[in-house]
């Protein structure tokens, strides 16, 4: 990630042309700067080295190593998995709170894809159930059926046996 930064620094004579850490962090954009000076504008002259060509490669230099080591570091995180990477200025929080979001929206896409996918087969057996339960009831019924049907029979046969006559 690359983010921009702007500093004004002073150029002086001597043996340290340029001290970043004079240097002041401004707030504006370089397309906001206008092509052409506002009137009636007055200019200082440089100083020699500033003049030179060679310098501004080696202050450019000079400045991304200031930069390197002064500036707050930006870390920035990423999550393959979920093909993310932190924006620039976002906190370590939002980013962990925006993977979480994502996450949960792909869980849910992905739940809702199976459940379309075993829609039919879930219904099936679920049909199956049914059919097997209702036949469990039926039989429930009958044996108690059977039970009743054989406990008068057998109570009525006692009863014969005691009254002494044949029951059919």
């Amino acid at each position: 990630m690359v983010r921009d930064v702007l500093y004004t620094v002073t150029v002086t004579e001597g043996p340290i042309a340029i001290d970043w850490d004079k240097a002041t962090q401004i707030e504006f954009k370089l397309k906001d700067l206008g092509q052409a000076p506002r009137e009636p504008a007055q200019y200082i002259d440089l100083p020699p080295i500033a003049m030179k060509g060679d310098s501004y490669a080696y202050w450019n230099k000079e400045f991304a190593n200031w930069l390197y080591r002064n500036q707050k570091n930006w870390t920035y995180g990423k999550a393959p998995s979920l093909k993310e990477f932190s924006r620039v200025g976002e906190s370590e929080r939002d980013f962990r709170v925006r993977l979480q979001q994502k996450a949960r929206e792909q869980r849910d896409g992905a739940v809702d894809k199976l459940r379309q996918k075993y829609a039919p087969k879930i219904s099936t057996l679920q049909e199956q159930m049914r059919r097997a339960r209702a036949v469990v009831e039926r039989e429930k019924e009958q044996a108690s059926q059977q039970k009743i049907q054989t406990a008068m029979s057998f109570g009525a046969t006692l009863l014969g046996g005691f009254l002494g006559r044949k029951v059919e």
